[in-house]
């Protein structure tokens, strides 16, 4: 169990697998570091016979600090082929690496120094017990190095996603204030085109007494002009104009919701509420119209009808869920035919899970590794919304839950949000 802080790190115990397929060398390892303990915490051995065995247990343990490893065991280069399978296919840069062999063999020590990503090589005769003592002092102070500076990294990403989503905090006030004039600037003038609307209708009204009355006294047939009215498509060009209005006054007091709800307060809420409030800001979104016709290509929805309510900071959510579809409408391009964006959600356990898909261009390796740190971008021009980085720490670190992605060059991406669905106790 490892506990993170910017100052320094703290383990429960140093991890050491030993791999070799000589018992006798379990055994000497076993008697001389048993008892030994680092900075105060004990070690934790484990044993492998073959890199077969090793390997399975590298994949159950991320936390170890030191593997002690075997050149030949089940073929002449097992262990220099394991220790590819650990730097390249694990990953894993943090666990030190040393090489014990009986003999060098066919492989001289420099070379395999320079070839392979080890951190000492040693012939076992002169790992006496006072030398192995040694080496693990110099191979677990490297690892804690690492430790030490990896939590200073996570620090600092958090404190760049904390200090661009404050921000955004400050950015969505001030839009806010903004917002709340030009609305009431704007809401009038569209009031009085309501009311207006609504006057015309009573006076177009065959059946009002009034309008019967004043018809009669100017000589005109109301029947006749109902006919003209109809035949010219006037009450339809009124009933558009209304419905125009009502919509931009919808779209006002939307915004201003959306700026007002700011003081992310958490409450429990259905998904389909913060998919929905997304799904309007990003047709809302002129620059998309570039990247994909929404009307001609929908986003698709796999919701299922009946989904229990999360725990959360709805606004924040409506963010992070905004900001991943208008990543996905932009990485369609003009060369993709039958351009699509779906967004499908699934109970896992105690977890909801929400995967938002698109077939655009996709990205590489590097790119998909980078795409959570702060001030990384895909983008060319000036980010706009949240970055990826702030959407990590708003799931990760404020809803305990998780994001990643899955994605390659032509086979565009698939950004999977994970949150848990444990509800808080009253």
């Amino acid at each position: 169990m490892l506990s993170l802080n910017a100052e320094d790190i703290s383990v429960d115990v140093w991890t050491i697998l030993v791999v070799d397929d000589d018992p006798s060398i379990h055994a000497m390892t076993d008697a001389v570091l048993k008892d030994w303990v680092f900075n105060g915490v004990p070690l934790q051995l484990l044993y492998a016979y073959s890199a077969t065995q090793a390997k399975e247990i590298m994949k159950k343990h991320s936390d170890i600090a030191v593997l002690l490893l075997d050149v030949v065991m089940e073929s002449e280069d097992a262990g220099l082929t394991f220790v590819h399978y650990v730097r390249n296919e694990l990953k894993n840069h943090k666990t030190r690496i040393v090489l014990r062999t009986g003999h060098l063999g066919p492989s001289p020590e420099q070379n395999v120094m320079e070839r392979y990503d080890i951190n000492d090589y040693r012939e076992k005769a002169e790992l006496i017990p006072q030398k192995l003592i040694i080496l693990m002092y110099s191979s677990l102070r490297s690892y804690r190095d690492i430790l030490r500076v990896d939590a200073k990294r996570l620090a600092a990403e958090k404190y760049y996603a904390m200090e661009e989503l404050m921000i955004q905090s400050e950015k969505l006030a001030t839009i806010g204030g903004l917002t709340a004039g030009m609305a009431h600037e704007i809401q009038n003038p569209l009031g009085i085109i309501t009311q207006n609307i609504q006057n015309i209708a009573n006076r177009l009204d065959l059946t009002a007494m009034k309008n019967q009355q004043v018809a009669k006294e100017i000589g005109l047939d109301l029947n006749t002009m109902q006919r003209y009215l109809e035949e010219r498509s006037i009450l339809k060009f009124s009933d558009n104009i209304k419905e125009s209005v009502d919509k931009a006054l919808k779209t006002i007091n939307d915004m201003l919701n959306f700026v007002r709800s700011s003081d992310y307060k958490k409450d429990c809420f259905p998904l389909q509420e913060v998919l929905n409030k997304a799904m309007d800001f990003v047709h809302k979104d002129l620059d998309l119209k570039n990247h994909i016709d929404l009307l001609a290509h929908p986003i698709q929805f796999d919701i299922p009808a009946e989904l229990p309510v999360i725990y959360g900071m709805r606004t924040q959510l409506v963010q992070v869920f905004l900001n991943l579809l208008k990543n996905a409408a932009q990485a369609i391009d003009s060369n993709i035919q039958m351009p699509y964006i779906s967004v499908c959600a699934v109970v896992k356990d105690n977890y909801l899970q929400v995967d938002v898909i698109d077939n655009g261009k996709g990205m590489a390796p590097d790119f998909v590794e980078n795409i959570f740190k702060p001030r990384y971008t895909l983008k060319e021009v000036e980010k706009k919304g949240l970055s990826l980085s702030v959407c990590h720490y708003i799931i990760n670190d404020i809803h305990h839950g998780k994001i990643h992605v899955k994605s390659s060059p032509h086979h565009g991406s698939t950004f999977s949000v994970i949150l848990p669905l444990t509800l808080p106790i009253k």
